[in-house]
């Protein structure tokens, strides 16, 4: 991995393959933290190529010509939750006449990011596909991912920083949980799975 580093440190382009990082699960390390640690100040997330994959088990989600998430094909049901999602890119700053401020494109990424990443760890884990959630805007600027069926609710708040988040849960026996986290040092294990 820190050859893949190394060598990604070098490249023109900001660009990363998900499907190298999925391998290396347990080595958390933001991509922002990566440029703050390499001295690099012109780091900006909405220039980030997140790169196809070369893996042919993998299906390309393409958002723009700088920006492509690629997940397994199991998953490619998320390309039209991800692509419905995009009109919080095009929130301004005061769009509800509240004074509330636009959505940052990389508080929409990591969001993104961190469903796929959550979504492949449950196919790895229990060779099951989640169910299908919603991706809307939520207060503060946050993006908010929401599973609701009869059985059960699942909402998880991405804070508009990108590096924590909330979980809430309940169910029709009146059960709940709730709780924070790290998306930088994340157990999925930890957080409900919204699967059936």
């Amino acid at each position: 991995m820190e050859k893949y580093l190394q060598n990604w440190y070098t490249q023109p382009k900001k660009t990363i393959d998900l499907s190298i990082w999925q391998k290396h699960k347990d080595y958390s390390i933001s991509l922002s933290r990566i440029y703050q640690e390499r001295g690099l100040d012109d780091f900006n997330l909405n220039e980030f190529i997140v790169s196809p994959s070369s893996n042919s088990d993998n299906y390309d989600i393409v958002i723009d010509e700088n920006c492509t998430f690629s997940v397994p094909n199991k998953l490619k049901q998320l390309e039209n939750i991800i692509l419905d999602s995009k009109y919080i890119l095009d929130l301004e700053e005061d769009w509800d006449d509240n004074e509330s401020p636009a959505y940052d494109k990389a508080t929409w990424i990591e969001a993104v990011n961190f469903l796929i990443k959550y979504a492949t760890w449950i196919l790895d884990e229990q060779q099951k596909v989640i169910l299908m959630p919603k991706i809307s805007h939520a207060p503060k600027s946050g993006i908010d991912i929401l599973w609701e069926n009869d059985k059960f609710r699942i909402l998880i708040y991405i804070n508009q920083d990108g590096k924590s988040g909330l979980f809430y849960t309940d169910n029709t026996k009146q059960q709940l949980s709730e709780g924070q986290f790290d998306i930088e040092d994340i157990n999925f294990k930890l957080l409900p799975q919204p699967i059936e």
